[in-house]
């Protein structure tokens, strides 16, 4: 099977929610999809539709998908696992509910909980519930494993935890996991959440997941055990699925699992799923792409965050759900109709940052209640749309260049850190709105470099302590307030072995277990910054920070006057004198580390004189962008994907709603370079372009 080749499709029946069209549409709708040019469907195996009743499973529905697909010479991604926080679909067989009286969520503890209604849910912690959704998975794997159509497995689609459960199945696996956690030393569990008041727990029966943190609440330690256990719970069920299908396909089909969109976006949402536990260990990384909400900038950033959570050795992703109809709310997302332009830069935008797989949502053929109508590909006949159309367009512009995307990687030479543990400590303690605050930060830094038109991954503290940092030359670390003495190390022998660190205030200003540094940052890392911190200050106006390259724009906020240790360079002032930029030598690389929340501020108000002592900082690692550019090509992406013998491809996205005239170089063109979308040559790598809104410009 060729497990290595550009996939553009859409999902159909069956699904997991709401009716099925009738089957006797199904063959029209995937001729429809050939005609298209789609190579690739993805749909659902849901279990409370196929077994409905104990031991007799019906599986005609799928059956019939396979049958079509070879058919019309269609490839199949198949929902193998669970959706959203339930094993096995959406909702769980009802029998469940009736024979075997499964433990149903409680949602909260301090309120008896009386089922009601033709829906109640079932806590996935429950172990008859597990077991049996684990018999149907073996099941539906063995039967579809030696199905030639078949290219890979989504072995949960969505996974969170939409609602946190209390019942006693819950308890006692949090309980287990503290054990682990904490050795099964009692006494240290004490220390480590006694820091709002003693708790003193007698035994690990005793304990009790705190409700919220801080005041009157249970403490920001207890509370963070509680979320960590629950992200490691999701991760947990994920990678079960992916080892049954290890187990069960002979054939070895890559595994995937579409992260929701909030696991990049605000990952408050959905209490916080996390990218990087759940793509760890799966064969390549997947992902739900909806834009309707985000700038341009902030979608490459949460590519970004995909193509470096993904085990794929080249960091390709699937991206297994992305917008495909019309707009469902127009008037509060205006200008984002599927139908236009902006999806095909979009689409454009993720073969950029690495997507090998594109899947719509959906073609159509869900016809019952909420959420049917909204997101068709077609019209609700089958009928063919405009949308439909340009989509078809672009599946076969990808597909007649295949090759050229396929032999290609994106490369960067830059990293930023997007802590997992940080954004989670941030989620849990929030003082003075610090999650809000250390999103933007993310959002600015990844902002200052496509500004700058410096390729950029993300990286989390997983992949660093497994020794990813040295493919890079410079880490930025925008808002990371906690830090273990693990990933302190590795930023230490990073920088020794010479590489470069950029860092805004917040600089591990308190250890894991929320306990504040004095001096910050901790973990001997003073010594690495050249300087230290131990106060804040309130800035009741907007200010300057001068520096040899000009002044800094400081936003009304909270910043630090940084102490600098013997040998550190100042490298600028507050206006009272005081040190507010550090420029420091360890081993044989370098660190500059400000004293405001730069990154956030950035977001906020680009600033010019922000951007120039970063471009001046990475010039001195070796780093300047490809493109020398001129006129107006403000948020206008550029990017490239590179060979294994060096060539580039260069993607020249005009993000924006409307036109842009400017001219550009490509500094390392050795010759003319092809737009292969409109013909168009830059001689020498130079052109100059009147580039329509949402236009897109691909150079070979």
């Amino acid at each position: 099977m060729n497990r290595k080749k550009l996939r553009f499709g859409t999902s159909y029946c069956p699904y997991a929610k709401s009716a099925d069209t009738d089957m006797k549409y199904w063959d029209r709708d995937f001729k429809t999809m050939k005609e298209l040019n789609f190579n690739t469907v993805r749909c659902f195996v849901a279990w409370d539709r196929i077994e409905q009743e104990e031991g007799r499973r019906d599986f005609t529905k799928t059956d019939y998908v396979f049958e079509l697909a070879a058919k019309h010479g269609l490839e199949v991604i198949l929902n193998i696992g669970g959706v959203f926080d339930c094993y096995g679909g959406i909702y769980p067989p009802r029998w469940l509910i009736y024979d075997y009286k499964c433990q149903t969520i409680i949602e909260n503890p301090n309120v008896e909980k009386k089922t009601f209604g033709p829906l109640p849910m079932l806590c996935p912690d429950d172990p008859v519930y597990t077991s049996k959704a684990e018999e149907f998975t073996i099941a539906a794997i063995k039967r579809y494993a030696e199905n030639s159509e078949l290219c890979g497995w989504n072995v949960w689609n969505e996974a969170a935890v939409n609602t946190m459960c209390y019942c006693p199945e819950t308890l006692k696996l949090f309980r287990n996991w503290l054990k682990v956690r904490y050795s099964d030393n009692l006494d240290e569990l004490n220390r480590r959440w006694g820091t709002e008041f003693p708790v003193n727990y007698r035994t690990w029966e005793m304990i009790e997941p705190g409700l919220g943190a801080g005041f009157l609440s249970g403490g920001v330690t207890a509370r963070l055990d509680w979320m960590r256990f629950n992200q490691h719970k999701v991760e947990d069920w994920i990678n079960n699925v992916n080892r049954l299908v290890k187990e069960y396909d002979q054939k070895n089909r890559p595994t995937t699992s579409n992260v929701v969109t909030t696991a990049v976006e605000d990952i408050r949402k959905l209490n916080s799923p996390d990218i990087w536990s759940q793509n760890r260990n799966l064969d390549i990384a997947g992902f739900s792409f909806y834009t309707q909400k985000l700038n341009p900038a902030d979608c490459s950033y949460m590519l970004s965050n995909v193509r470096g959570s993904s085990a794929d050795p080249d960091k390709n992703f699937w991206i297994l759900e992305t917008s495909a109809g019309q707009q469902f709310n127009p008037e509060i997302y205006p200008g984002d109709s599927c139908d236009a332009a902006n999806r095909t830069a979009s689409n454009w935008q993720s073969i950029l940052h690495g997507a090998t797989t594109i899947l719509l949502w959906k073609f159509g053929g869900r016809v019952s209640d909420n959420q049917s109508d909204f997101y068709n590909l077609t019209g609700w006949d089958g009928g063919i749309t405009e949308r439909a159309l340009n989509n078809a367009a672009f599946a076969k512009q990808i597909m007649e260049h295949e090759e050229l995307f396929l032999n290609r990687k994106y490369v960067a030479d830059i990293a930023i850190l997007a802590s997992a543990e940080g954004i989670l400590f941030n989620i849990v303690d929030d003082t003075l709105s610090s999650y809000g605050k250390s999103m933007a930060s993310r959002f600015g830094a990844y902002t200052l470099m496509r500004d700058l038109r410096m390729q950029t991954d993300i990286i989390s503290e997983t992949q660093i302590r497994e020794g990813r940092l040295s493919e890079y030359k410079v880490l930025i670390i925008p808002w990371c307030e906690i830090m273990d003495q693990k990933l302190a190390d590795k930023i230490k022998e990073f920088v020794h072995n010479g590489g470069r660190v950029i860092s805004d205030r917040s600089l591990n200003m308190k250890d894991e277990y929320s306990m504040i540094n004095m001096r910050a940052p901790g973990n001997g890392l003073q010594e690495v910054f050249g300087a230290y911190m131990n106060d804040m200050l309130l800035t009741g106006k907007d200010e300057s920070i001068s520096i040899n390259a000009g002044k800094i724009k400081v936003l009304c906020h909270r910043h630090s006057i940084l102490h600098p240790l013997e040998n550190a360079e100042i490298a600028g002032k507050y206006k009272n004198g005081t040190p507010a930029v550090i420029k420091h030598s360890f081993g044989q690389g370098s660190t500059l580390w400000f004293g405001t929340d730069i990154f956030m501020d950035y977001r906020l108000s680009a600033d010019s004189g922000t951007s120039s002592i970063i471009s001046e900082y990475l010039k001195e690692a070796g780093l300047e962008s490809d493109y020398e550019i001129s006129g107006s090509a403000d948020n206008v992406e550029f990017g490239a994907l590179s060979g294994a013998d060096g060539k580039k491809i260069h993607f020249i996205l005009n993000m924006n709603d409307e036109e842009r005239t400017f001219s550009f170089r490509v500094k390392s063109a050795e010759g003319n370079l092809k737009d292969i979308l409109g013909g168009s040559i830059c001689h020498g790598g130079h052109c100059k372009v009147t580039m329509k809104a949402w236009q897109s410009m691909i150079l070979v």
